[in-house]
């Protein structure tokens, strides 16, 4: 036991090491552990996502689809703009505005009275809620509209289709209307005018002092009228040309004809710099039309080309530059401009004069035309102008109106909408499977952190080896009988029980651990209060007792004594008054109904107990119980409340650490065992108490073995050729029985 107390241990750690590999095997008994939880999650939302599925209103979804055509030449749009096919990303832009005019209320206010007025449909007025409208094809929109009722919702999508198609054709007419509309204008005008110079003519032919000789004079009078609108407009044009020819002058006498430069000196290093780059052009426009911007010649000729153009701008710097004056190009821009307007101004007087000269020429070689004569054929001329303007306007009219007949708009509809059969939501087989992996991966999450948030706890008996560096010795399942009876014995009241054979693996651990320093007084203890110690003390005693060893069990925790309780027995006389008052072992004794067992009870209540057990007096009590049995267990107090504990496990050749599942932090059990180290106590091992079997798979394969072998064992009757656990025994029921719990 010294060597056992003097070798030197790993300082325990608080928790798990940084460097440990994924345990998949933590992650499967987590989820073990959490196994009602994520089927609770799972059923929940499932149930959660039937109800909505049975009780949701159904929603219908039809869709109607509307080309909209771009060529690479002329269109009209829904505005009435005339527009060109362009690139693919013109194309893709176009059809984004297109989507926005669907939606636009124009055209839904179309849709609302196509459907009253053709189909007598009334539309609510959140009937397009649901409308949605996405570009699916290059010139293909995909007109949605999701509603309650199947037909209303094929129907407002043909509604929406048809109106936005309607509109741009109405939008495509409009323009040749508004065509239309001006030559009606200008013809009203040319209306208005020949009425006016026939009234201005019909005087002159009623005049009967108006002769005409012949035929010719008529003609000759037209003649002179023609060469006179001649002149007049020629001298229209030599008034705008001298105006012109003043403007410029006046900018030409303002803008100087010279100007200073300064420019760099030749550089022989900076012209080869130009060449290159050049050069790094050209190769990257062939580049261009083989590859893509992203491919890595590109970009490389590009860093070139951006390298070499960073070195002219240094290296232009650095250059010297020399100051020329030369003329300055837009003075003789500005001067040539000059030049061709005056050769122009010339020629336009020499035009208006000549035809000036040849009008009084021909006025000259016709004295017989009277001034009446001459007004009379100045108004036909003008007359026979606007007539022929009518007719041509005339013509173009009737043009128009077969292009406002032949326009269709740029917009087919290539698809209707046909009546759902089937609601897009809910949609059973979607939403109920989507519900339940919803649910399975939320349960999964909720386990997987409550795992982590409780990591901090002792979960499992590796926890317990890596913690403190303890030799679990087992564990003993979890059990609703504990809770409910205070004086349940398993060993004794149910032999082969599976917590029977939990306690005797514990036993058997036990005698293997200490073949090398064999341990006959053995204290049973625990980090705090509750974690079960006397009940694993009571029953490990049993234990050792079927098994045919003398075993005396003393109930050291005289602060909560318990182990009277359990076994039926008197509290006094018991340990205290051992130690106080020099009462012999055999005066304290307590027979029990196991064969092998015996029991010293607490004694009566005393202010110190840690007094009591710090004393010769202990260790000789010690050994007398050890000359008289072959085991002796303590049940002391909890080693972090008070010292008894390790003041009498000192004195002992072991301790038996007994660790509550989930309960026990890895702080406190690291704090245990540097407490036992400082205390020279020799720790045989621990014990994992009140272990979940259904939650994690070491301890539910274990527990489900211990069951099943359990059953066949009753089955066959070979229960009454166990081995002797108890003669005459009592049952639980008919002890005496009191609040306190066993397992405290």
């Amino acid at each position: 036991m010294d060597a056992y107390r003097n070798q030197s241990w790993p300082a325990p750690s608080a928790g798990y090491e940084d460097d440990q590999p994924i345990d998949l095997k933590f992650y499967l008994e987590a989820l073990l552990r959490h196994k009602w939880l994520i089927l609770f999650l799972t059923v929940a939302l499932s149930l959660g996502a039937t109800g909505y599925v049975l009780t949701a209103k159904r929603v219908y979804s039809a869709t109607a689809r509307v080309q909209v055509q771009q060529s690479s030449g002329r269109y009209i749009t829904i505005t009435g703009q005339p527009a060109y096919g362009g690139s693919p990303v013109d194309a893709a832009e176009s059809l984004k505005t297109q989507v926005k005019f669907v939606y636009s209320s124009l055209t839904l206010g179309e849709a609302v009275r196509y459907l009253r007025e053709q189909q007598g449909i009334v539309v609510p007025p959140d009937a397009f809620r649901g409308l949605k409208v996405m570009p699916e094809e290059p010139d293909v929109i995909a007109i949605s509209v999701e509603h309650e009722s199947p037909r209303m919702a094929a129907a407002l999508a043909n509604a929406i289709a048809t109106a936005y198609r309607d509109q741009n054709t109405l939008q495509a007419r409009r323009q040749a209307r508004g065509a239309q509309e001006y030559i009606r204008q200008r013809l009203d005008e040319i209306r208005s005018d020949l009425a006016r110079v026939e009234e201005q003519m019909k005087p002159l032919k009623i005049r009967q002092h108006i002769p005409w000789n012949e035929t010719g004079d008529m003609t000759r009078a037209m003649q002179i009228a023609a060469y006179e609108d001649q002149a007049r407009q020629a001298e229209m044009e030599v008034a705008s040309l001298r105006n012109r020819v003043r403007v410029l002058r006046g900018q030409l006498a303002a803008h100087p004809r010279f100007r200073q430069m300064e420019r760099p000196a030749e550089d022989p290093f900076l012209t080869g710099l130009r060449q290159e780059k050049v050069r790094l052009e050209v190769e990257l426009a062939k580049l261009r039309a083989d590859y893509k911007e992203t491919d890595p010649r590109i970009l490389t000729i590009q860093d070139k080309i951006n390298s070499i153009q960073n070195q002219i701008d240094e290296q232009s710097k650095k250059t010297f530059k020399t100051v020329t004056t030369e003329e300055d190009p837009n003075y003789n821009l500005l001067a040539s401009q000059l030049f061709m307007t005056e050769n122009s101004l010339a020629e336009a007087e020499a035009k208006a004069l000549a035809l000036r000269n040849l009008a009084s020429q021909k006025r000259a070689q016709s004295p017989q035309l009277t001034e009446d004569q001459m007004n009379l054929a100045r108004l036909q001329r003008q007359a026979d102008v606007l007539q022929r303007t009518y007719t041509v306007l005339l013509e173009r009219l009737q043009e128009e109106r077969i292009n406002e007949a032949q326009q269709l708009g740029n917009v087919n509809i290539i698809d209707f909408a046909q009546i759902p059969t089937r609601p897009v939501r809910p949609v059973p087989e979607k939403t109920i499977p989507l519900a339940a992996a919803v649910g399975l991966l939320l349960g999964v999450g909720l386990a997987m952190l409550r795992e982590f948030l409780s990591s901090s706890v002792v979960a499992t008996t590796d926890d317990i080896e890596k913690t403190a560096r303890l030799l679990p010795l087992g564990f003993i399942p979890a059990s609703r009988r504990l809770r409910s009876l205070s004086n349940y014995l398993p060993v004794v009241d149910q032999p082969g029980h599976p917590l029977s054979e939990a306690i005797h693996s514990i036993r058997t651990s036990l005698k293997f651990a200490t073949v090398d320093a064999p341990a006959r007084t053995i204290t049973v203890s625990s980090a705090s209060a509750g974690e079960g110690k006397t009940f694993v003390a009571a029953d490990l005693a049993a234990s050792m007792a079927v098994s045919g060893q003398k075993v005396v069990l003393v109930d050291a925790d005289l602060r909560r004594p318990k182990i009277h309780n359990i076994f039926g027995l008197e509290r006094s006389p018991g340990l205290a008054e051992l130690l106080a008052d020099g009462l012999d072992v055999e005066d304290v004794l307590q027979a029990t109904q196991t064969n092998n067992l015996k029991v010293i009870t607490a004694g009566c209540p005393v202010p110190s107990p840690g007094i009591l057990f710090d004393t010769q007096r202990m260790t000789d009590v010690i050994a007398k119980l050890s000359s008289i049995a072959d085991v002796v267990v303590f049940d002391v107090p909890p080693i972090l409340p008070v010292s008894d504990a390790l003041t009498l496990a000192s004195k002992t050749d072991g301790l038996i650490l007994v660790v509550e599942q989930s309960r026990v932090a890895k702080a406190a059990l690291a704090d245990v065992r540097r407490m036992c180290d400082l205390a020279k106590v020799r720790i045989i091992g621990a014990v994992l108490n009140k272990a979940e079997t259904g939650g994690g798979y070491y301890y539910g394969y274990h527990y489900k073995y211990y069951t099943d072998y359990y059953k066949h064992y009753k089955s066959d009757g070979s229960d009454q050729k166990a081995l002797p656990t108890a003669k005459d025994a009592t049952p639980p029921s008919e002890r005496q029985q009191t609040g306190s719990q066993p397992n405290e």
